[in-house]
């Protein structure tokens, strides 16, 4: 059975309407991420929550990673399997 259609979006269309909580889902091109995709045979590779405390200002993307580690875009510190980015520093996989 096919997997049904998903639209695509750019980030720059949904952004202004993006509001804590919202979940943003991803399909990506990397090694890993279509690993992701093969294993659990799904469409997708992983998944991010929205927190937007200021609707005036760019939205943080909270996600989790595959490594035990991963560097904040923002700070720089070593955190354990997540992330906290705001969007404009985040690229896309």
């Amino acid at each position: 059975m096919d997997a049904p259609a998903v639209p695509t979006v750019k980030y720059d269309d949904i952004e202004p309407k993006l509001a804590t909580g919202d979940i943003l889902i991803f399909h990506g091109a990397s090694g890993i991420s279509l690993q992701i995709e093969q294993t659990t045979q799904s469409q997708f590779s992983h998944a991010a929550m929205v927190i937007r405390p200021d609707p005036s200002k760019p939205p943080f993307v909270w996600q989790t990673g595959p490594g035990p580690i991963v560097v904040d875009a923002m700070t720089m510190p070593h955190m354990a399997a997540h992330s906290c980015h705001t969007c404009a520093m985040r690229s896309s996989t």
